[in-house]
């Protein structure tokens, strides 16, 4: 009788530890506010980053990023004068899942100005939950491409600027195009940020992104 009730007791601790366990580790879904910001990509099979049997994505900022004086729009960099401009080697003319850490370390480790949006984003941090997350990047324009275009955190009327670039003069950037329908995305219908070729001391919205 006393081996049973024990036997009992032990089942119990362990159901205990089991619930306990699930429950710290909610189910997450895309456009679920989690870790400072908002997922919009989970890594799949062949991502850099892709774990099996592990939850792992791509964080965006809940706001678009501004200077220490409010402007919401910056340059991508990089500019000497207009007609300037550095070509980075080690930045990707387009940039797969997993390049926009190394675009924005590389464009800071060639660009010293100020309140450009790869800076932008390497100093921006965010209390939340009481943690605080300082490792955010600039996304490549594939990164980008993956944001939900129809969600809140899009604005419908602005280009956003990705860390790929586009030759010496130009880099890639995005808008929302949400007509566009399709794709291998999970869960989406209409999901796609068109391409756009602009002018590196054009001024854009920033978006920052960091893995989890």
């Amino acid at each position: 009788m006393i081996k049973k009730k024990r036997v009992f007791q032990l089942l119990v601790i362990l159901t205990g530890i089991f619930l306990t366990s699930c429950s710290k580790d909610d189910v997450i879904n895309y456009n679920d506010e989690y870790q400072g910001g908002i997922v919009f990509y989970f890594f799949q099979e062949g991502d850099v980053g892709y774990i099996p049997g592990e939850t792992h994505g791509l964080i965006v900022s809940f706001e678009d990023l501004q200077t220490s004086t409010g402007e919401t729009e910056v340059a991508w960099g990089c500019c000497n004068d207009e007609d300037d401009c550095l070509e980075i080697s080690e930045v990707k003319a387009w940039g797969g899942l997993g390049f926009g850490k190394a675009n924005t370390e590389a464009i800071l480790n060639a660009c010293d100005e100020i309140d450009i949006a790869a800076r932008l984003c390497d100093e921006y941090s965010i209390e939340y939950n009481g943690v605080v997350y300082d490792d955010w990047y600039l996304p490549s324009f594939s990164e980008v491409s993956y944001m939900d275009a129809d969600s809140d955190y899009i604005d419908q009327n602005a280009i956003y600027w990705s860390s790929s670039q586009d030759g010496s003069d130009f880099a890639t950037a995005a808008y929302a195009y949400s007509d566009s329908c399709g794709g291998d995305h999970p869960e989406k219908a209409c999901w796609h940020m068109r391409y756009t070729g602009e002018y590196k001391y054009s001024k854009y919205k920033v978006k920052a992104v960091r893995s989890f």
